[in-house]
């Protein structure tokens, strides 16, 4: 019986980091697409064209609900 309160309780702490996370992705996205949008005006760069290709990765990749990790 007390396996069974602590697997529920864990299962309870997952769920909380879960969304935590999603949330978490969720203000990623907002960054990265305001960092796009600061970015944009000035292109012409390559570099910034790297950053800009970059930060569309991510923003994908931090969509909610997406199951791949943000790590590159």
């Amino acid at each position: 019986m007390h396996e069974r309160h602590e697997a529920q309780e864990i299962g309870s702490r997952l769920s909380l980091v879960e969304g935590r996370l999603q949330k978490i992705a969720g203000e990623l996205s907002s960054v990265a697409a305001s960092l796009r949008e600061s970015i944009r005006p000035v292109r012409g760069s390559r570099d910034l064209e790297r950053v800009s290709r970059r930060l569309d990765r991510i923003s994908a990749n931090v969509a909610p609900g997406h199951p791949s990790p943000v790590v590159e």
